[in-house]
Order: structure tokens, then C-alpha cells, then sequence
């Protein structure tokens, strides 16, 4: 079981489409370092920890949530972006409509890169 520090790390870089070795490159660390991160087989140092914070402005509390915790700050980040992007444009509901056909999309692909098997899913989340 990853650990949330990994996950994150991890969810960061699939979030802003980066490969492990242009966040490193990014992070000023090597490619291997960012593996084992990823893999939960060692931890950031808090300068790094610090680094990714603020550079991808990442809430510090979701290297230290469990799952449904980190599950709970990424939607509240998707719904307050939705709030502040709707009263921008003059369709709010097809801006909506749009943002959740691409969580949809990024969530398949997700569950593809994550090595998900559809059997150890509940129905529902398939």
C-alpha cells in the first residue's frame, strides 16, 4: 500500500502531466529520486517537501491524508476552481458539462496508469 507522501508525489505529477524525469528536472533531483518517492521507498526531505508545496501549490496536508482525506482535498480544489471559472464565462453550464467529461476521461486514464483491476473495484467506480 502506498503511503499518502508517494501518492502524492505521484498524483502531482499525473495531475500536471509530467514525466518522472521532468518533475525531477523541475524539482532539481534525479529521475531515480522521484522513483523512489513514487514507490514509497523513501521520503522527501522537508526542503524538497517545501519545493513541491510551493511550486505546485499543493495543500502540505496531503502529504499526511489518507486516501479518502486526499480524495476530499482534490474535489474541494476541482469544485472552488469550478466556482471562481463559472462566474467568468457566460456558459457556466456547458463550462461544467466540460470539466466533468475531462474528470471522467482523466479518471479512466488514471485508473489505467494506476495498475486499477476492474474486479477490485465496487461496481459503481467501474
Amino acid at each position: 500500500m502506498k503511503n499518502p507522501i508517494s501518492s502524492t508525489i505521484k498524483s502531482i505529477r499525473f495531475t500536471k502531466d509530467l514525466t518522472q524525469e521532468s518533475l525531477a528536472e523541475e524539482l532539481g533531483v534525479s529521475a531515480a529520486h522521484i522513483s523512489t518517492l513514487e514507490q514509497g521507498k523513501t521520503c522527501p526531505s522537508y526542503r524538497l517537501m517545501g519545493k513541491i508545496i510551493e511550486k505546485y501549490n499543493v495543500d502540505a496536508n496531503a502529504f499526511f491524508a489518507q486516501p479518502e482525506e486526499t480524495a476530499e482535498l482534490v474535489s474541494t480544489s476541482v469544485i472552488r476552481m469550478l466556482r471562481e471559472k463559472t462566474s467568468e464565462v457566460h456558459e457556466p453550464e456547458k463550462l461544467y458539462l466540460t470539466v466533468i467529461n475531462q474528470l471522467s476521461n482523466e479518471l479512466k486514464e488514471f485508473k489505467k496508469t494506476a495498475g486499477f483491476s476492474e474486479e477490485n473495484l465496487p461496481k459503481n467506480n467501474r
